[in-house]
């Protein structure tokens, strides 16, 4: 109990620093005009995968920088993969995630940050916390209120395909 408070203590106050070292602000876009898009979400095998990689080959179509960071829910190098990516191996003991996966995302100004996550852990919301964009845009979450200026509503038992084809539609309506 004393431990896990020390814990959050400590998370919180790093959290809070490195806000304000930062200046982390976020002001309002339109679809139509965000040039630099980032993604941030777990990293799952198979179609999901398939998905992600296919968004940000749409977007890029679209003439749009993309940047995106996975995180593997394993204790290993992710050095190998073919995206950016962060691991267990990346947080330290209070769960903030460090090293240069993390550092280069951060050091990104985005138009439009995209989550496509329904559970979100405490190292992914100190990135999207830390995460400089214009419009943060996520699905309705407990924690949503205080991450994301648009919030979606999905389905839970909506796979990523149609989380990303909803989060696109909403956009499109509140672009107009």
């Amino acid at each position: 109990m004393v431990l896990s408070s020390i814990k959050k203590w400590s998370y919180n106050k790093e959290l809070l620093e490195k806000k304000d070292a930062i200046g982390v602000s976020s002001s309002q876009t339109s679809i139509n005009t965000g040039s630099k898009v980032g993604i941030i979400y777990a990293f799952r095998e198979g179609s999901a995968e398939k998905t992600i990689a296919s968004v940000k080959d749409t977007l890029r179509t679209q003439n749009r920088i993309v940047s995106s960071l996975a995180f593997v829910d394993k204790k290993e190098d992710t050095d190998g993969y073919t995206f950016k990516a962060y691991s267990r191996t990346h947080l330290k003991w209070n769960g903030i995630p460090q090293g240069p996966p993390i550092d280069e995302f951060l050091s990104r100004n985005y138009d439009l940050l995209i989550c496509p996550e329904r559970n979100i852990s405490e190292h992914m919301r100190y990135v999207l916390d830390l995460t400089t964009s214009r419009l943060k845009i996520g699905l309705n979450v407990p924690c949503a209120d205080d991450l994301y200026d648009i919030i979606i509503d999905t389905s839970p038992e909506k796979d990523l395909k149609f989380i990303f084809t909803d989060i696109f539609k909403q956009l499109e309506i509140i672009s107009e």
